[in-house]
């Protein structure tokens, strides 16, 4: 029983909290132009990853457009030349080999997902760059401590750039 007393003891806080004599960090010029260079490097990452997802998109659509008209064309061409023709199994090889080839790459390269985790990352590079500007446009007394924003925006930064697809 004594030592469970001694135990609540070291387990109860101290009746002054130790938190509230903590000097935060003052905002300064220094801290400023680090803040904003973070912020011109977050819109060329998300530049980059802007394009990227551009091309992405684009290839996508170049390898699966023509798998939706191929078969098409090969339908039209059988139901118009008949099954008699002598190029129709030629061109139904083909078609087929056309259609099933860009699929069988579309689904492997997988350009369509890609696209989108490029999207999704720079429009994240972009959410922080507006916290930045967010932050800046204040002034120094109204803003929130230095530490705190600075800590907040790294601890960002170092998710999206682990994280994110690669450029």
């Amino acid at each position: 029983m004594l030592i469970m007393e001694q135990e609540d003891n070291e387990l109860t806080p101290p009746s002054k909290n130790i938190d509230t004599d903590r000097v935060a960090m003052t905002w300064s010029e220094n801290l400023e132009n680090m803040l904003i260079e973070w912020k011109m490097t977050c819109e060329s990452v998300s530049t980059i990853h802007f394009k990227r997802s551009k091309r992405k998109k684009r290839i996508h659509y170049v390898l699966s457009i023509p798998c939706i008209f191929v078969p098409l064309f090969m339908s039209f061409t059988n139901q118009f030349f008949g099954e008699e023709h002598v190029y129709t199994s030629y061109m139904n090889s083909v078609g087929y080999l056309i259609s099933g080839g860009l699929i069988g790459l579309s689904t492997f390269l997988d350009y369509s997902a890609k696209y989108v985790l490029h999207e999704v990352a720079s429009s994240r590079y972009v959410e922080i760059c507006l916290e930045i500007d967010s932050c800046l446009i204040k002034k120094r007394k109204f803003r929130e401590k230095a530490d705190v924003i600075i800590e907040r925006l790294k601890n960002k930064i170092e998710c999206l750039n682990k994280y994110s697809i690669s450029i």
